[in-house]
Order: structure tokens, then C-alpha cells, then sequence
């Protein structure tokens, strides 16, 4: 699928590697973290240089993963803190920093810091399956890529999100969960009692012919029980493509149908809807300019449980045929959802995903953005390779509709099965902030797709840069169809 060229990036002007076999610094991975890295690097003088393995840097913060879970934002820092202030800049609305953004504004703010540290990017510089990394006494010493090119340096970074450069290396890892036992703990390992969220919440057949055990098990089921709680296995958390999706006309393009598409392989998610299960299945969060960083929800949706468990492992060609199964799967499960029959419909007689309510459509702009097919080159991999030492980190979401914040993540609210976190966010320096009494209201807008509203109240103190003692105030709805 990646064609094994090397390029540099021509949108950032980055100036191209100079003795391309010896740097200061060598990085692989150009995802959010390899960039900043690179240009902390360049600007304390090291010279250094960007691999990245696909065509695209920035990773899944450029590949529609748009909505920053930042918690307590003066955790947030350095170079990382200067990308959501030119975030914020870009979209000037007076605001410091901007957490939530579009994949296109991500991709450029970071290309620019690039360019301005003058960091060369190598794009499409995928290491090499075999032989990979130089080692001697203990240290990296140089890289290979596929196409044959090497990079000498005298310390080198892996941020990508697999591990390569480090198991390439020979570092040992894991993939998987350890047991509870190995360290003690209580919740590691196989989850089962614990898994509350994306449940299947009907009894749904699961077999070919209903009823009919000799038929066979549809797609997506697995033939042996999950193992017994607290204990070890090599799987990992399901990928999925995070969703840059559109409600505006003149921004829309028709879900494709993908070449090869069989019914059956989404005869699950019918069955669910079948046995009462009446919810559309993903999570679209609110990003600047009516579009959404969507991702996964519900017992069927965008992730492909299991085909993610060899992806940590697998050689380029492997990873290719599973990115392409993902797509092929992901594209096959939104056709269905916006064509099918049995999709499921509202009172009023309209579907639970139709083409003119909820954000149907991929934005025109992917097309450009990420490929003739408006796909992003990123999945979203909450956990790969796990170093033995034992160190994990998980990034992920929060956003903007409307001018409105969104606090938190989706949940359970009380009568509903599921919930997301819409808010207006008002700054104000000390006492109790204002209440903004705004005449277009989270509710003015959902209210037509079907949606309730719960308001919650929070507040969240700090002090700014200046020292003197402020916060915001978050009016929070929980939401459910």
C-alpha cells in the first residue's frame, strides 16, 4: 500500500539531510511526539533528522484524532503548549491554547515548526524488517530503511507508536496483557468482569442460519471463550480509523462502497440492530467547522476486534494487508450504515444514521488531505509493543461544537446507555464565575437528532502564567438518544 520511496517533505521546505548517514540525533517516527522531539533537538543546536514510515507526519493528532484529552491543562508544556497556542491562533478566537482542531490545521502547524527549526523529514522511510538497526556495546548505532538507505547518529529516538526502532534493536517487550500475578496487581490481565462499556446489550444469534449451530459463526465471532480473569494473553486493545466527518453540504462526499463488499461480513451489526439494539454505532465528537473526530461505540462499530493482536509483530507487508482489511471493513460497515434496509428507524420515520443529521459524510478536504480515497494513513493504536520496563502512555480526546467545549468522554448516564459531555467553558478570574446566558444552547442543536440532556456542573481551578488564581466554569450535559 506505502510505496518504499523516500521523499522529503516538500510542505515543510525542511532543508534536505546533510551527510545523511551521521547525526546528532536520529528520530523515528514523525508522530506528534517524534516532530516535537525533532525540533527540541534542532533548537538546542543538535543536528538531527526525522524518519517517518508513512507519507504523512503528525500521526493520529493529523490522522483525525482531533480532540485532546488535556485534563489539567498546566500539565501541558513546552513545545507541546506552543502547538495548542498555534492552534488556538489559527482559529482566533482569543483564547491561549486550543485543544481541539482539524486534521488539515494539525498537519500544517506542525510541518511549520519543522520548517522553522529546519528539521530534515525523511518520508516513506519504513525500517527495514530484517536488519533494521546497527547495535554495538550495547548502543544504536545506525538505522536501515527498507529501500536500502542508512542513518548514523550517535543517540536515536523511537517514537513510534509500535516500538519498531527498539525491537528491531533487540529490546526486550512484551505484547499483550500480563497477569495480575506477575506484579501483584488487580486489574491486569483479562478483563472480562470488568468489561462494562461496549457490550452487546441484546441476545443476538450467532450463528450463519439463526439457530443453527452447524452453520457456522458469523463473522466477527470467536469459536473458544475469553480466558479466566486476572490472566495473561497476547492481545491488545482493538484499532480503528478516527473519523473526520462533516454535516455541511458543500463539504460532503458520498460514503464509498468498498470493492469486493459482501453483506454478510456485516450481518452482526444487523443482527444487533435486529434483536432491538436501535443506537447509531460510533461516537462523533465536535470539532471546529462542524466536523467531528469520530470514533468507535457500541458492540459493533469501527473497531476490528482482533485483527489488531498480530499488527504489534508483523512485517510491513502483514501490516499492509491488515491496514487494508481495516479499511475495506470500516468503509463496508458506513455503507451499510447509510444504505442497508434494516438499518433501523426513528418514529418519524427517519434512519438512525441518516445522510442530512449526523455528520454523514467525510469532509471534502480528506481527499487532498490524506489520499485519493479521503482515508488517514494512521490507525488509531491505544497499545502496541510494551517495553519491558514496563512504561505506557494513552492519549485521546475532548472537542469543540459550536462554540461549545466538550468536558469528558462518554459514559452511562441514568436512563441511557450511553452519554458524551457537551459544555460552555467561560473564564473568569477568581469567585464565582458567570453563567453566559447564550441563546444557542447544546440543546437548540441536538435536540433534532433525538438527543436528552442532564445538565451537570464543573468547575476546575488554577493559576495562569501571571500567578494570579483564576478557573473556568463548564456547564456539562449528558447526552443520550
Amino acid at each position: 500500500m506505502f510505496a518504499l520511496l523516500l521523499a522529503l517533505v516538500t510542505a515543510c521546505r525542511s532543508p534536505a539531510p546533510r551527510d545523511a548517514d551521521d547525526f546528532d540525533a536520529v528520530v523515528y517516527g514523525g508522530t506528534a511526539a517524534g516532530v516535537i522531539a525533532a525540533v527540541q533537538l534542532a533548537e538546542l543546536g543538535r543536528r538531527v533528522v526525522l524518519l517517518e514510515p508513512t507519507e504523512r507526519i503528525g500521526g493520529m493528532t493529523t490522522c483525525g484524532l482531533g480532540a485532546t484529552d488535556v485534563g489539567n491543562a498546566d500539565s501541558v508544556g513546552g513545545l507541546a503548549r506552543a502547538f495548542y497556542g498555534r492552534i488556538a491562533q489559527h482559529y482566533g478566537r482569543g483564547m491561549d491554547e486550543r485543544w481541539t482542531f482539524e486534521p488539515h490545521v494539525a498537519l500544517e502547524i506542525l510541518e511549520s515548526m519543522l520548517a522553522e527549526a529546519r528539521v530534515p523529514v525523511v518520508l516513506r522511510a519504513r525500517i527495514a524488517d530484517r536488519f533494521g538497526a546497527d547495535v554495538a556495546d550495547g548502543r544504536i548505532r545506525a538505522v536501515h530503511t527498507s529501500d536500502g538507505r542508512s542513518f548514523r547518529g550517535r543517540v536515536f529516538l523511537d517514537a513510534s507508536y509500535e516500538g519498531d526502532l527498539l525491537a528491531r534493536a533487540g529490546v526486550a517487550y512484551r505484547v499483550g496483557r500480563e497477569a495480575n500475578a506477575e506484579f501483584g496487581e488487580t486489574l491486569n490481565g483479562v478483563q472480562t468482569v470488568n468489561a462494562t462499556q461496549h457490550q452487546f446489550t441484546h441476545e443476538v444469534d450467532p450463528y450463519r442460519v439463526p439457530g443453527d449451530p452447524s452453520s457456522g459463526l458469523l463473522p466477527g465471532i470467536e469459536a473458544t471463550p475469553g480466558s479466566v480473569d486476572g490472566s495473561a494473553d497476547r492481545k491488545v486493545q482493538a484499532y480503528c480509523f478516527r473519523l473526520c466527518t462533516t454535516d455541511v453540504a458543500a463539504n460532503r462526499l458520498p460514503w464509498p462502497k468498498p470493492a469486493g463488499y459482501d453483506e454478510r461480513d456485516h450481518e452482526l451489526l444487523l443482527r444487533n440492530f435486529d434483536a432491538g439494539d436501535q443506537r447509531a454505532p460510533w461516537h462523533p465528537v465536535p470539532m471546529p467547522n462542524r466536523k467531528t473526530d469520530t470514533n468507535n461505540n457500541f458492540a459493533v462499530s469501527t473497531d476490528l476486534i482482533g485483527r489488531s493482536w498480530d499488527w504489534p509483530d508483523a512485517d510491513w507487508p502483514a501490516r499492509d494487508r491488515l491496514f487494508a482489511a481495516q479499511l475495506r471493513a470500516t468503509q463496508g460497515l458506513l455503507w451499510t450504515l447509510a444504505n442497508h434496509p434494516r438499518v433501523p428507524e426513528r418514529a418519524d420515520g427517519s434512519s438512525i444514521f441518516p445522510a442530512d443529521l449526523v455528520f454523514p459524510h467525510p469532509p471534502s478536504e480528506r481527499v487532498s488531505d490524506v489520499g485519493d480515497v479521503g482515508w488517514s494513513l494512521r490507525l488509531d493504536e491505544d497499545e502496541t509493543n510494551e517495553a519491558a520496563t514496563q512504561i505506557a502512555m494513552d492519549v485521546e480526546a475532548s472537542s469543540s461544537l459550536f462554540g461549545f467545549e466538550v468536558g469528558g468522554h462518554g459514559g452511562t448516564s441514568e436512563g441511557h446507555a450511553y452519554s458524551v459531555s457537551i459544555g460552555k467553558e467561560t473564564e473568569f478570574i477568581g469567585g464565582v464565575p458567570p453563567i453566559a446566558d447564550d441563546p444557542t444552547t447544546p440543546e437548540d442543536e441536538y435536540a433534532k437528532y433525538g438527543y436528552s440532556f442532564t445538565p451537570l456542573v464543573y468547575r476546575e481551578s488554577y493559576v495562569d502564567r501571571s500567578g494570579k488564581p483564576g478557573g473556568y466554569y463548564v456547564l456539562n450535559y449528558a447526552v443520550g438518544p
